[in-house]
């Protein structure tokens, strides 16, 4: 019986080993590549594959630049995700409240987490929704942006000003009369602010006047003693009797409420 010819297996054979050959080329990884450096130290990705540098070992993201930073010190798929034992200890679970994990990335997934924040007590932003803080409800008027910029409201996530209510709020009503809100802002417009503020309860002055004459930069409005009616309004004149205004001597305001 006629052997067959050994040409077309070896042919086969040859085809086979290529095909497997080629196969493994294309997976083929090179660990600690030269030219993935930058990539493994800033996010882990440390090991070569064709042409993209991708994560494969846990002890490259543990040393990687997103771990201190990012509390991406675990192996994910071919990424450095988060974790959230190492969230907690990262900065930005200090600065914005990311001290828990949501879907690989640091994230604030509970209240607790943003409100030790400066950004919680600074901008009121002390309420988790969808990983990040935000200003929700209350949290605005028990910030200090409230207290100082009189941004009393939420809108978007964020302490807003939005009216004249949001302008009494704030410190700068009680102290200069910046009561009245136009143009987005809060400003001194009209005797009722003046008589808001501290200065016409304590001192009598209750009466607004578009010019100081304190200013440089052009016409300055103010609360000053108008009258003495506006003595009269004031806790001097109710404690002291210092019911009458008078021209103010040297190193003093230009009126002032004596007896």
């Amino acid at each position: 019986m006629p052997r067959a010819p050994l040409f077309p297996a070896l042919k086969r054979a040859s085809v086979g080993v290529l095909v497997a050959l080629a196969a493994v080329v294309a997976g083929c990884e090179e660990r600690h590549a030269p030219s993935c450096k930058p990539e493994c130290d800033a996010r882990g990705r440390c090991t070569k594959k064709g042409d993209a540098c991708i994560a494969t070992d846990a002890d490259d993201c543990r040393r990687s630049k997103a771990c201190q930073e990012e509390g991406r010190c675990a192996l994910g798929e071919n990424e450095c995700k988060a974790e959230a034992k190492a969230c907690a200890a990262s900065p930005l679970c200090k600065e914005k409240g990311l001290c828990g994990e949501l879907k690989g990335a640091c994230a604030a997934t509970d209240n607790a987490h943003c409100a030790p924040t400066e950004a919680c007590r600074d901008d009121g932003l002390c309420s988790a929704m969808s990983g990040s803080c935000v200003a929700r409800e209350d949290d605005c008027k028990k910030s200090d942006l409230c207290a100082r910029f009189a941004r009393c409201s939420v809108e978007n996530g964020r302490c807003v000003t939005l009216g004249r209510p949001d302008c009494e709020q704030g410190n700068l009503c009680k102290k200069n009369g910046f009561c009245s809100f136009i143009d987005t802002k809060c400003v001194l417009a009209t005797r009722a602010d003046c008589e808001m503020t501290d200065g016409c309860k304590e001192l009598g002055t209750c009466s607004l006047v578009t010019d100081t004459g304190k200013s440089s930069l052009g016409a300055q409005a103010g609360c000053v003693i108008a009258s003495d009616a506006d003595c009269r309004l004031s806790r001097a004149c109710k404690d002291r009797g210092a019911c009458r205004r008078e021209k103010g001597g040297r190193n003093m305001p230009p009126w002032v409420c004596v007896k």
